[in-house]
């Protein structure tokens, strides 16, 4: 089994959310803990900016402008979020996301 497959594989049967994003921060893949957790299909997501339609009036505008600022360098962010979920229901989120680089950025 090649290692991307084994990535794959991984992503698909954690317990955590895992969403995989384009440079432009469009979501290109969520596995089915995403879906749980937000009650967002695939197909409902992909596409679409995870800010778009998880944060909400009450998402703390700091923490959101720290986790571009980190996206923009190109570094980790690790912190907490205050999402909503897709019946209405709020709920924080412990975020840990890791910027991958391809070989062609």
């Amino acid at each position: 089994m090649r290692l991307a497959e084994q990535h794959v594989l991984i992503a698909k049967h954690t317990a955590n959310a895992i969403i995989f994003t384009n440079s432009q921060r469009h979501i290109t893949w969520v596995n089915e803990e995403f879906t749980r957790l937000t009650g967002y299909t695939a197909d409902e997501a992909l596409g679409r900016k995870p800010g778009e339609f998880l944060q909400f009036e009450l998402t703390e505008p700091a923490t959101i402008r720290a986790m571009h600022d980190a996206f923009d360098r190109g570094q980790r962010f690790r912190g907490d979020v205050y999402n909503r979920h897709k019946n209405g229901q709020n709920y924080w989120v412990n975020l840990d996301v890791i910027p991958l680089h391809q070989e062609v950025g």
